[in-house]
């Protein structure tokens, strides 16, 4: 029940974001042992389906998110309104003349301004991209760009599955290339990220 009173507006509290029921990932292995035409349509609806538990998990969140930012403004008007109530009382007792002669100047509204910009093939996680890719990140970075998973001869590997932890911030880690020497013949190795790519 909400409350609104002379001394702001009252919320019940709000559930936290683990309350969100976490997404549930379907395995892409079974569609390995069909046919190639059935097993392509399998990968498609496992991947779809994937996608639509992120997005309803996400969807979840963000609610909550809204609602702590629209409680936040809302309590942030709340404190303005009294600010403006106190100076006014404070101007007309120590002003001369009637109650109310000299008007509060209102205090600035809070203002919010959104800095993503789209760009083209950037990715957070394994699920933004098509199967058999992945969300390919520089080290101590939560975004990057979709790949193609191929194998030491550059096969693109179509039933690779995306990585459960690819939402997380890229770390260095001991599997990292370091140097061209690292990577198959035919292959560079990418010092900003640690993985080995086809020239």
């Amino acid at each position: 029940m909400v409350v609104s009173g002379c001394f702001g507006t009252t919320y019940p509290p709000l559930p936290p974001l683990e309350s969100c029921q976490p997404a549930a990932e379907l395995s892409y292995e079974p569609c390995g042992k069909l046919p190639p035409e059935q097993g392509r349509a399998c990968l498609d609806e496992v991947h779809r389906r994937n996608l639509a538990e992120i997005d309803r998990q996400s969807a979840c969140e963000r609610g909550i998110l809204t609602e702590r930012i629209r409680r936040l403004d809302e309590e942030s008007r709340d404190d303005q309104a009294r600010q403006r109530r106190s100076e006014a009382l404070s101007n007309a007792f120590s002003t001369p003349g009637p109650m109310g002669s000299q008007p509060s100047t209102p205090a600035p509204q809070p203002s919010y301004r959104s800095t993503q910009q789209d760009k083209a093939r950037e990715c957070y996680n394994d699920y933004a991209c098509g199967y058999g890719q992945r969300c390919l990140k520089a080290n101590y970075s939560a975004s990057g760009t979709c790949v193609q998973v191929v194998n030491k001869y550059g096969t693109p590997q179509a039933t690779t599955p995306p990585r459960r932890d690819s939402y997380k911030v890229k770390t260095p880690s001991a599997s990292d290339c370091k140097h061209d020497g690292h990577c198959p013949g035919g292959f560079r190795c990418d010092l900003q990220s640690g993985a080995c790519l086809r020239r």
